[in-house]
C-alpha cells in the first residue's frame, strides 16, 4: 500500500494552521485595542463587532449593562442588545425598498395616495412640489422634526398618528421646504415612512420589519418593538449619561420605530450590512435587486453624503457606507469598507459618543493593514 509521506502530509497543513495563528494573532490585537480604548473611557458598557473577508471575525462585549454592577448577569455579552437609535434608519429603508422592488411602493411618485386616511400637511413654502419615498429616505422631502427625545419607560407612549400630528413631545411633522431642493435631516419623514409600511402591509410595524428585513438578514436578536417587552429587558443594556452614571430610568421608548425604535446587537447590525453589500454585488437577488441596492448605496440628488437611508462616503481611499445613532444614554455607529469587505460595528450604554470614533478608527486601521 502506498503511504503519504508524514513531511508531505504536515506540509499540506501548515498553510491553515498559518492562517488560524494569524487571525488569532489579528483577534488579540484587536481584543487589546478595544479593552484599552473602553478601560481610559467612563462607559460602563461597550460591544464590537467586526467584519473582515465579507464575514464576521470577531464580536465581543465589555464591561456591564449598568455601571457599578458586578453581577454575571450585567456583564455586557456579544448578545446584549443596545438601541440602534438613527441607525433604525437605514434597516427600514432596506424593508421599504423591498415593498418597492415587489411593486407595492412607488420610489418616486407622490407619497400621499400610500397614506390610507391621513395626510400630510403641506406648507406654503412647499411651493405646491409633492414629497416622494426617494425624498424621505434621503432627507431631502422637506419634511420637519429632525429627531426624537423619547418617552421614559413605563410612563406609555403616544401612537404614530399622535406623533405625527404633533401631541407627542415633538412637533407637527409637515413638509414645509419645497422638496429635492436640499437636504434636511429628518427622522419626521421616516415616520411617515413607517405609516406608509404599516398602511401597505395593514400590519404593525415591528411585524413588517421581522418579515422583511430582520428575519431575511437573521437578525435573531433585533426588534422594533417599542416599548420593550418586559420578557427581554434583562438582555437590554441600561442607559447612562456622559459621567458613566446611570439614569434613573433605564431606557426611553421610541413609538417613532422606523427613525429610533430598533433594539439589536452589533453582530445583527454587521448581518444587515453585509447583506445590504452582497446585493449591490448581485449575490442577494432574493432579498434585494442589485439595481435597487445600487440606488440605495449611491449618493442622491441634493443629499449631501446620503443614499437612501445609509450614508455614503469615502475615508483614506477606501469607500464605505454606514451610519451613526443618538438616543438618550446609548450610542452607536456601523461603517464598512465594501471594496475592502472590512466593517466595524460598536455600540455603547452611554453618551459619551467619542469613543465611537476612536474604537472605529482603531479597528479599521488594524483590520485593513492586518
Amino acid at each position: 500500500m502506498h503511504k503519504t509521506p508524514i513531511l508531505l502530509t504536515l506540509s499540506c497543513l501548515l498553510p491553515t494552521l498559518n492562517a488560524q495563528e494569524e487571525a488569532g494573532e489579528l483577534q488579540s490585537r484587536l481584543k487589546s485595542a478595544v479593552q484599552k480604548i473602553h478601560s481610559e473611557s467612563d462607559v460602563p458598557g461597550l460591544s464590537v463587532a467586526i467584519i473582515r473577508e465579507g464575514e464576521i471575525f470577531w464580536a465581543e462585549g465589555f464591561g456591564s449593562k449598568r455601571a457599578g454592577s458586578t453581577e454575571a448577569a450585567d456583564q455586557v455579552s456579544a448578545n446584549t442588545i443596545f438601541q440602534a437609535a438613527s441607525i433604525s434608519k437605514p434597516i427600514s429603508a432596506m424593508a421599504a425598498m423591498r415593498l418597492v422592488q415587489a411593486g407595492e411602493l412607488q420610489l418616486d411618485d407622490p407619497i400621499d395616495a400610500a397614506l390610507g386616511d391621513w395626510s400630510i400637511d403641506y406648507a406654503a413654502s412647499a411651493d405646491g412640489e409633492l414629497t416622494t419615498l426617494r425624498q424621505l429616505l434621503c432627507h431631502t422631502g422637506g419634511t420637519t422634526v429632525h429627531g426624537f427625545p423619547g418617552y421614559p419607560r413605563g410612563t406609555g407612549i403616544p401612537d404614530l398618528f399622535a406623533v405625527l400630528e404633533g401631541s407627542g413631545n415633538t412637533a407637527q411633522i409637515l413638509v414645509d421646504v419645497r422638496p429635492g431642493t436640499r437636504f434636511r435631516y429628518s427622522g419626521g419623514g421616516y415616520c411617515v415612512m413607517q405609516l406608509m409600511m404599516m398602511e401597505n402591509r395593514g400590519e404593525p410595524f415591528p411585524q413588517v420589519m421581522q418579515e422583511l428585513v430582520l428575519d431575511p438578514m437573521g437578525m435573531q436578536l433585533s426588534s422594533y418593538e417599542q416599548p420593550l417587552p418586559e420578557g427581554r429587558w434583562a438582555e437590554a443594556a441600561h442607559a447612562h449619561n456622559l459621567t458613566g452614571e446611570a439614569l434613573e430610568v433605564a431606557w426611553n421608548d421610541y413609538p417613532e420605530m422606523a427613525a429610533a425604535g430598533l433594539w439589536t446587537t452589533p453582530s445583527d447590525l454587521a448581518r444587515a450590512m453585509l447583506g445590504m453589500s452582497a446585493a449591490m454585488f448581485g449575490e442577494n437577488e432574493g432579498f434585494l435587486s442589485e439595481e435597487l441596492a445600487k440606488d440605495m448605496l449611491s449618493t442622491q440628488p441634493r443629499s449631501a453624503e446620503s443614499g437612501l437611508g445609509w450614508r455614503i462616503g469615502s475615508s483614506g481611499g477606501h469607500k464605505f457606507f454606514g451610519h451613526g445613532g443618538s438616543n438618550r444614554g446609548f450610542k452607536c455607529d456601523a461603517r464598512y469598507l465594501y471594496e475592502d469587505k472590512v466593517g466595524v460595528v460598536v455600540m455603547i450604554n452611554s453618551d459619551r459618543n467619542e469613543i465611537l470614533g476612536k474604537v472605529t478608527s482603531a479597528v479599521l486601521r488594524i483590520t485593513t493593514d492586518g
